[in-house]
C-alpha cells in the first residue's frame, strides 16, 4: 500500500528480475495497470526464486491486453507457489486468460 507508481514498479522489477533471495514479493494496493504488467510478466517469466505473490488491490485486469502479458508470465514460471490477485477488475477474459496460464503452471498452489 505505498502508491508506486508504475515508473516506480518497472525499476523496481528490473532489480528483482535476476534476484536469488527474494522469496516473497508484495506489490499490494499500488493501482497497477498496463506499464506495471509488462515488467511485472519479465519478473514472472526471468525470476525462479519468488514463491509468495501479492498483487493484491491493483488494477491490472482493467487492460486486458496487459493482464494478457501478465499471465503469459505466469504460465511459464516455475516457483511461484501462492499467487493473490484479489481486488484487480478481472474481467471475464481475463478470467480466462488466467485458467489458461494455470493449465501450463505447474507450481501454483493457491490463488486469491
Amino acid at each position: 500500500d505505498c502508491y508506486t507508481t508504475e515508473e516506480g514498479c518497472q525499476a523496481l522489477c528490473s532489480g528483482i528480475t535476476h534476484n536469488t533471495t527474494l522469496r516473497s514479493l508484495n506489490m499490494k494496493g499500488n493501482n497497477l495497470r498496463r506499464k506495471a504488467a509488462s515488467a511485472l510478466a519479465t519478473v514472472l517469466k526471468r525470476n525462479h526464486c519468488i514463491q509468495s505473490f501479492s498483487l493484491e488491490w491493483n488494477s491490472l485486469g482493467t487492460d486486458e491486453d496487459a493482464f494478457a502479458m501478465l499471465m503469459e508470465g505466469l504460465a511459464v514460471n516455475t516457483s511461484i507457489l501462492h499467487l493473490d490477485l484479489r481486488n484487480n477488475h478481472i474481467t471475464h477474459l481475463g478470467a480466462r486468460q488466467l485458467a489458461l496460464a494455470l493449465v501450463q503452471n505447474r507450481t501454483v498452489q493457491q490463488i486469491d
